[in-house]
Parts: structure tokens; sequence; C-alpha cells
């Protein structure tokens, strides 16, 4: 590059960063510094209401800590909740997948095995079914079966 196209090189790159550094300080700053001007007051009411509304808990610092330090007790079983929809034309192979994903059977294979054996596989209901992992296999074929 000769020393003139250089030059000019540097002169571009000055022009385009002082019209990106206008268009930014200028037209994309709002009037009011970035506040937001909410007309609605920050109470205790209207936080209690969020809370409840998004189906939250909200604990004092001493008792945040209390709960981070704590660990859980060996005997203590972690307990996997969800809601199973099931869809006509969805394989059991979805099915258990989806059991073995939301950790409510540990075992696809034994979930499918146990369908199999009792001639199950083409009597599961489409629905939507609330299971745990506290329920045995038998409990859960029977839920998604009737």
């Amino acid at each position: 590059m000769t020393k003139r196209g250089m030059r000019g090189f540097a002169a571009g790159m000055l022009v385009a960063c002082g019209i990106i550094a206008f268009f930014y300080y200028q037209i994309f700053q709002p009037a009011n510094g970035g506040k937001t001007n909410s007309s609605e007051t920050l109470t205790s009411k209207n936080v209690h209401k969020f809370l409840l509304d998004h189906h939250l808990v909200a604990v004092d610092q001493k008792e945040y800590h209390h709960l981070q330090k704590s660990k859980p007790h060996k005997n203590n079983k972690v307990i996997y909740r969800t809601r199973l929809y099931i869809t006509s034309g969805m394989s059991t192979e979805d099915i258990a997948g989806n059991l073995q994903e939301f950790k409510i059977i540990k075992n696809k294979k034994d979930f499918l095995k146990y369908l199999k054996e009792h001639n199950l596989e083409e009597k599961i209901q489409p629905g939507h079914y609330d299971l745990g992992n506290n329920m045995s296999l038998a409990e859960i074929v029977n839920k998604i079966t009737t």
C-alpha cells in the first residue's frame, strides 16, 4: 500500500468513527438519560403481589445464607414431578425418553420391557398425566394406560 493510500484509509476510519459516535451519543440515547418513567411506586404490597403471581418466595439474607450452607442429608431422596403430555401418534420410545429425561424413570429400557411383557404398548392413552419418580413402573403404566 502506498503512503497516499494509507492516509486515505486512516482518514476514512476517522470519519467512520465520528459518524458512529454521533449516532451513538445523539440519536440512540434516550432524552431522559436511560431512566424509565414508571408511574407505579414500589411498595411492599406490589412486591408481595409480584411474588405471588410468579410463584416466588422472598427470604431474608440470614435465611438465604443458612440455606446455601445447609446440605441435604444422605437419607433425603429428591422427588421429581412432571406433567407428561402424550399426544396421539407418539411412540413408546418417545414417551420413555421423556420420562427418563425428566428423571421419572431411571432406565427407559426397563419401561419399554415392562410395557412389552404386559402387552400394554398399544394401550397408552393420549392426555396429560402428573407423574413422579416416587411412583413404581406399574403405577406409571397404569396411569397412562387407563
